[in-house]
């Protein structure tokens, strides 16, 4: 026989927005010669990265998403060539330019992605003849959306640029002629390239001059037509090498550097000076060096007129090629307004840094936990948060809410708190639950997947209880990794209660059944799983999930979770019991609740989805979700509504209820907005007196069920 639900107890849902949070590291394993060259903000708030990684290299691309996951590479094959990857360009048609060179040739060599990571076009047809190298290349994107490639010849002491098609990757133009100075021995490298307002571009690296055979640094900036606009040189107190360049709001220029001794090459120390429009010279900051071989690798300028400038040193001599990477951020003259040295790892080779829209940096390079080079070597993209933090923890971090490290937080994290729950072990010096990664000592234990019990310390107060979940909550739906979810259907399913007739408006209870074929489940531990309602009828605030009453365990034996994406009229819940013991059990786990509108005349469904559960040993049992149709039942209200009265109405202190036969039954008081008042029990009666004195003024519903009536009306409480 069916049951008829009607009323039920609501509960407040907790709504989540799936937005990225703070620093975040991505890596991809490479050997000890790979690198991130070359770092681009995407339009949906990701970056785009490219470089290589072997020491027989071809252009690698990588595309992450702004929470810090990989969502695609590619390797651009490029037969009997070996590239570098140097620059990466976001083109207006959302896809993505890569140019580099050969290591052999130094022929350029150029290619498009789209935004998807499918390959558009190369350069070969024509880039691959070219007989004469180009070394120590860059590239940026003109204004009028071309590419200009600009780099030197051997021992040379002029530039070569190329105009290169954005559209199918053709050579539009080839110049070979501009200078820097006919004094200038050779130019020694182009370390980097900046877009400038105009739609040009400016350049910087070092050159020899003669006849003081002294290491300059130099800006040359190019308009959109290639022409040259200006240049200069400039020189420190020993030899200036550049390494970044950075456009800045006024129209100037930042560049950064290393200054280098020429008596004992070992000594250097970094550098940052500033220029006007004209290159013209406005300041130059030395900064003290920690270590040897102290280069300032870039620098970027912020919104508020602030400088980050990322350097690094260390020894580099085989064996020990140790490389230790600091971070400084800067007033808009250059002073230091704080310092950190950044070692996650033995080696932090961090070569680029840019600003991002929203306010945090970016870097690339390459890092290794291995500083022999031999192993563990890691194509790197950072981003920080907006305060400029970087990630402290790179290997092994929990991140709150990730209680099984699978690489996001989500419901089987509930159930991951569950399987240890009261174990304890080592604190966490960074106790936040905030969403990156922080940095925690192994506990030693760990579950059958081989998961150490500190990730399930979500708060990191050594103690895996329920406070645990709090993290759970606020970084649901975030993610750090790749996740891939099984699915299957089998004798055991999560569905909804298909005993259930919908029958007017209103708040409606449909128990959310756990069943097996003709039995128990042998052993249940805890489970999860996501209820989604398909109607346009349906209030999204108020679908909520309760627990109460569930075959898994009383309150005091069970933690569980609701969390509510209202957008999608979709709830995410996850239950699991406290005590390591499984139970043998079916029936209801969980009471769905949601309002609808009096309206409703369409059918609608519920989904039961993305079910996982597991036994007290972390055993995944094969369980499958269901979807349940709900017909709404029509030309119901003369049964339901049948000689049911209220008067007066409205009201002041008493409300009373006329049925039209003596009965036995309930009803309920709730707000419009579904949230329960009161409810009472009556007996053997025909007229229901109800005191709402106590009531604000207002309107509200008061819902009967008794011996052959559901009926639902509303009423308005004056004083």
């Amino acid at each position: 026989m069916k049951n008829l639900y009607l009323i039920t107890m609501t509960v407040i849902s907790i709504t989540i927005s799936f937005n990225s949070y703070s620093q975040w590291v991505s890596l991809t394993e490479c050997e000890f010669y790979g690198q991130a060259s070359d770092i681009a903000e995407t339009a949906d708030g990701g970056i785009v990265a490219c470089g290589w990684l072997s020491s027989e290299p071809s252009f690698y691309v990588t595309k992450i998403n702004a929470s810090g996951v990989n969502e695609w590479e590619t390797i651009i094959d490029h037969p009997d060539f070996h590239d570098y990857a140097y620059n990466i360009l976001s083109d207006d048609d959302g896809g993505f330019i890569i140019a580099g060179q050969d290591t052999y040739f130094a022929t350029p060599f150029f290619a498009k992605l789209d935004a998807s990571g499918d390959l558009l076009w190369t350069s070969a047809a024509w880039s691959d003849t070219i007989s004469s190298p180009i070394f120590s290349n860059k590239s940026v994107l003109l204004g009028d959306g071309n590419i200009a490639f600009i780099g030197t010849h051997f021992l040379s002491n002029y530039f070569t640029i190329l105009k290169v098609s954005s559209d199918d990757g053709s050579l539009l133009e080839y110049i070979s002629s501009d200078t820097l100075s006919p004094d200038l021995i050779f130019i020694s490298s182009i370390a980097d390239i900046t877009p400038t307002t105009d739609g040009g571009f400016s350049i910087t690296g070092a050159a020899l001059t003669s006849p003081a055979f002294t290491t300059v640094s130099y800006i040359v900036k190019y308009a959109e037509d290639l022409s040259m606009d200006w240049s200069n040189m400039y020189s420190t107190t020993d030899d200036a090498n550049a390494e970044g360049i950075c456009a800045t709001a006024d129209n100037g220029f930042l560049i950064s550097g290393y200054n280098q001794s020429s008596d004992f090459f070992t000594e250097q120390e970094t550098f940052v000076l500033r220029t006007n429009a004209s290159g013209e010279m406005e300041w130059l900051q030395y900064y003290e060096a920690i270590y040897t071989f102290a280069t300032g690798y870039d620098v970027a300028e912020m919104t508020d007129g602030s400088i980050y400038l990322i350097e690094g040193g260390g020894d580099y001599i085989f064996p020990d090629l140790t490389r230790e990477a600091q971070l400084f951020h800067l007033t808009e003259t250059g002073d230091v307004i704080s310092s950190s040295l950044y070692a996650p790892a033995e080696v932090m080779y961090l070569n680029r840094i840019k600003a991002d829209s929203d306010g945090s940096i970016m870097l690339s390079g390459m890092i290794s936990t291995d500083p022999t080079g031999a192993t563990n070597n890691y194509f790197t993209v950072i981003k920080s948060n907006v305060a400029g933090n970087l990630p402290d923890c790179i290997f092994n971090c929990v991140w709150p809410g990730d209680a099984d490290n699978n690489g996001n937080a989500d419901m089987d994290d509930l159930l991951a708190i569950g399987l240890v729950y009261g174990t304890e072990g080592s604190t966490r010096d960074d106790a936040s639950i905030e969403w990156y990664g922080h940095a925690s000592d192994a506990w030693g234990d760990s579950t059958l997947t081989g998961t150490d019990y500190k990730y399930a310390d979500c708060n990191g107060d050594g103690i895996i209880s329920e406070d645990d979940t709090a993290a759970i909550v606020l970084n649901f739906g975030f993610e750090h990794a790749l996740f891939s979810m099984k699915t299957s259907v089998t004798d055991i399913v999560l569905r909804a209660s298909p005993d259930i007739d919908i029958i007017g408006g209103g708040m409606i209870s449909i128990p959310i059944m756990l069943e097996n074929v003709g039995s128990d489940i042998d052993a249940i531990y805890g489970l999860r799983f996501d209820a989604t309602i398909t109607s346009y009828y349906i209030d999204p605030l108020t679908v909520s999930i309760t627990f109460n009453e569930s075959v898994l365990g009383t309150d005091d034996e069970l933690m569980s979770l609701a969390i509510a994406e209202s957008a999608n009229i979709l709830v995410h819940a996850g239950l699991v019991r406290k005590d390591q013991t499984n139970i043998s059990t079916h029936g209801k786990v969980a009471d769905l609740h949601f309002y609808y509108d009096e309206a409703l005349t369409d059918d609608f469904q519920i989904q039961i989805d993305n079910v996982r559960a597991i036994t007290a040993t972390n055993e995944e049992l094969e369980i499958s979700g269901a979807t349940t149709d709900y017909p709404v039942l029509n030309g119901i209200d003369a049964i339901t509504n049948n000689g049911v009265q209220l008067f007066p109405n409205p009201a002041n202190t008493v409300l009373q209820i006329q049925m039209p036969t003596t009965q036995n039954g309930n009803y309920s008081v709730w707000s419009l907005t579904g949230s329960l008042i009161f409810e009472a029990q009556f007996t053997t009666t025909d007229l229901i007196s109800i005191d709402i004195a106590d009531l604000p003024e207002g309107n509200y519903v008061v819902r009967i069920n008794s011996d052959t009536v559901i009926a639902q009306k509303y009423f308005t409480r004056i004083k």
